[in-house]
């Protein structure tokens, strides 16, 4: 067998889309969805299209159809990590091989979200940055440009504060080290290795922390949570980007603000943002002053 196959083998994707009959024989009726590169077709049975985000989930049916690719880098991501890709061994995102992480990153390592998710963020050209889950850094790279940059300075000089990636993927970071090397302003950029459950970076030093299109991969939402309050400063600024909109639609909406709630931080905005094709929803938070 030449491509991957991600299968769903505890039904999480076909329950979560509605795909299992509720009088289905939990022995005999097949449940598993795959993925399968846009270039190949299933051949041992047939498939169907299933609802899942834009397009890229196909379940068995009487239908024989060819398998397209996963259509955005948040669907691509969500599973991957739970599958692992391209071997597809069932691992974590914290075990992806240096394969895995090259295959992400020539497909996806510069997705619009990053750019047109900074672009809509009013920062200082001063703030100090934890970008958690950053992949090839390419959202820090283009607050470094400073083209999305207001213009107004907190406490700092004309360098800029530190733009600091975090991701748990060894490669990852070498791949956001390797494209940093060649930046104009490569010097503010620094790539750490570490999961969000235990982030390598100070008490209270970043003005701002991301998770663009990371939040759904962390291990342990709660202590992540945590992890984001202790990095932040008082009356920091954390932003959590999610491709295509919160997956599992007002479900998972509502499990995202309860666990941001627990953990003591207030939504400030959340926006839906279509530009160039690409939609994603962003929530701005922060914990209130009183509760810092």
């Amino acid at each position: 067998m030449n491509y991957p196959i991600i299968a769903d083998e505890d039904s999480f994707v076909a329950k979560s889309y509605g795909k299992i009959h509720p009088d289905a024989n939990e022995k005999l009726t097949v449940r598993s969805v795959f993925f399968i590169d846009a270039s190949n077709t299933y051949p041992p049975g047939p498939a169907r299209r299933s609802a899942f985000g834009e397009r890229g989930v196909w379940s068995h049916s009487s239908e024989a159809s060819p398998w397209p690719a996963l259509s955005t880098p948040f669907q691509t991501r969500r599973a991957l990590h739970r599958f692992d890709a391209p071997a597809s061994k069932g691992i974590g995102m914290s075990e992806w091989t240096a394969e895995t992480a090259e295959w992400y990153a020539d497909k996806y390592g510069e997705y619009a979200t990053n750019r047109l998710a900074v672009d809509a963020l009013d920062l200082s050209s001063d703030v100090t940055i934890v970008d958690v889950g950053c992949g090839t850094g390419a959202a820090l790279r283009h607050v470094a440009s400073g083209r999305a940059l207001s213009g107004r300075a907190s406490s700092g000089g004309e360098r800029g504060g530190p733009l600091i990636g975090v991701d748990p993927i060894a490669r990852m970071v070498e791949i956001a080290r390797e494209r940093a090397a060649s930046h104009a302003h490569g010097d503010r950029l620094e790539f750490r290795q570490g999961p969000a459950e235990k982030l390598p970076v100070d008490d209270d030093s970043a003005d701002v922390v991301f998770a663009f299109d990371s939040f759904d991969h962390w291990q342990d939402h709660a202590r992540g949570l945590a992890e984001v309050r202790r990095v932040l400063r008082h009356d920091g600024l954390f932003v959590i980007v999610k491709d295509g909109g919160a997956p599992g639609g007002g479900k998972s909406h509502a499990v995202l603000l309860a666990a941001l709630a627990d953990a003591g931080f207030d939504v400030e905005e959340e926006q839906n943002i279509t530009k160039e094709d690409v939609s994603f929803q962003m929530w701005r938070c922060r914990v209130p002053v009183q509760a810092s």
